[in-house]
């Protein structure tokens, strides 16, 4: 996709050094997988890499995310974390904006519509919070 999307383009280039087709990219590239002999053999490297990630430490933060549609692909995010630790976080703050399915015209190789396309960064920021501290 990032042949029509700058966007997409710019994020796997400066983000991640992506270079085949599948890459899966699991907790920001905590894990990647890339390529597949079949949709089986895929699935099972993907259950693999979730359960990997979910067996991480993670922040104790509190997120809340509230999305407002106006339409005509218009709408307002907003975003507060709260940090329940009893230190320090510091990390990165990153709002997604993604189609389930592309209404942009974008298929796969099948001519299938991608489905959960990426468009855009609605934001993308460093945070940092100390303890106890709640960010709007």
């Amino acid at each position: 996709m990032k042949d029509v999307n700058v966007n997409a383009a710019d994020r796997l280039l400066g983000d991640y050094n992506h270079f085949v087709y599948p890459t899966v990219y699991f907790d920001g590239g905590y894990r990647v997988d890339c390529g597949s002999a079949s949709v089986p053999v895929a699935e099972a490297k993907y259950i693999e890499s979730i359960d990997s990630c979910g067996q991480r430490p993670a922040p104790a933060l509190d997120v809340t995310v509230l999305v407002s549609w106006f339409g005509d692909a218009t709408m307002h995010i907003e975003v507060s974390v709260e940090n329940e630790a009893d230190s320090t976080y510091r990390g990165y703050l990153r709002a997604f904006v993604m189609e389930i399915i592309s209404t942009m015209g974008w298929n796969d190789t099948y001519g299938n519509p991608y489905s959960h396309t990426f468009l855009t960064l609605a934001f993308e920021e460093n945070i940092w919070l100390a303890a106890g501290v709640e960010r709007h």
